[in-house]
């Protein structure tokens, strides 16, 4: 996982470094085809790019797909070209594609953990367990019900390493993947059927502040480095047109150079992206403190 940071740092290194150059020279823009799920506020670096213009000063026209669920569903249609541009996270539906014959390329993190800014997946604790305090640290695990939704999901992953940093093995709990969305894991919750259970936001919050749960761990407490995702390209269409690519993520980057900007707190400019692209109501937004940590150049 290390390796593959270091690998997407170097390309945003070679590619999207230097001045913006503005492209009114050229006739038709460049049409680029993205696909993602708007809903999602870890996007917002490349949401403030479109909305402030920073795509249109690269000459690029932006053609944006909206699409709600995991990025995991979005790699077949990358991977076929049916799309330039979309979201991946490393789940084993990413690595696998390689030996099935696909392929794509990684361009740049688009989230991350940092202290001081609010994590976009959480491991909670049912509410009348943190209440008495018999869940508080990685080692209160043992002889717990705790789930991973989907093996291989960045869920999973924050699960299994709060589980090695209580010095624990997968023995020493029981271990399940039943509760794949947040209705599931809030049923589970209500039901006392589930002891710990992984839920990304806002729905994390959502469940916090109706007192079925308390948010306990999230990546920047366990895994700091790990980043769930990344902004990925066609193969075929990175190959093709390396200098449109460029031309994005320099527009990409200075949408995210705004969102880092904001210091991990709302603003008015973050809490208005957030409202008109999510969806989502600004107390809602509220309880989640922050913008998560964009990537970091």
């Amino acid at each position: 996982m290390k390796r593959l940071r270091i690998a997407v740092t170097v390309l945003l290194l070679a590619l999207a470094f230097g001045p913006a150059v503005p492209q009114s020279s050229a006739a038709t823009p460049d049409r680029v085809r993205i696909i993602f799920d708007p809903t999602f506020y870890s996007h917002l670096p490349i949401l403030r790019a479109i909305d402030a213009g920073y795509f249109r000063d690269e000459n690029i026209d932006l053609r944006l797909t909206p699409s709600s669920g995991s990025s995991t569903a979005f790699l077949p249609m990358l991977a076929r070209g049916d799309f330039d541009l979309g979201t991946a996270n490393p789940s084993p539906a990413f690595f696998n594609q390689f030996s099935a014959g696909f392929n794509v390329v990684l361009l740049a993190g688009q989230t991350g953990s940092h202290a001081g800014w609010h994590d976009s997946t959480w491991l909670m604790v049912r509410q009348d367990l943190w209440d008495a305090k018999t869940i508080r640290v990685p080692a209160d695990l043992k002889g717990k019900n705790a789930d991973g939704a989907n093996v291989g999901s960045p869920i999973d992953f924050l699960l299994k390493e709060a589980i090695k940093s209580g010095g624990l093995t997968l023995g020493d709990l029981r271990v399940g993947e039943r509760y794949k969305s947040p209705a599931d894991a809030l049923e589970g919750l209500k039901n006392h059927a589930i002891d710990v259970v992984g839920v990304n936001e806002p729905a994390a919050s959502q469940i916090e502040a109706q007192g079925y749960a308390h948010r306990w761990l999230s990546f920047e407490t366990v895994a700091p480095w790990y980043q769930p995702e990344y902004l990925a390209a066609s193969a075929q269409f990175a190959k093709d047109h390396p200098a449109i690519i460029k031309r994005f993520l320099r527009a990409y980057l200075r949408g995210n150079d705004d969102i880092l900007k904001s210091g991990g707190k709302w603003t008015a400019m973050t809490m208005a992206e957030a409202v008109k692209r999510t969806g989502m109501a600004s107390d809602v937004l509220r309880g989640m403190a922050g913008p998560t940590f964009p990537a970091q150049h």
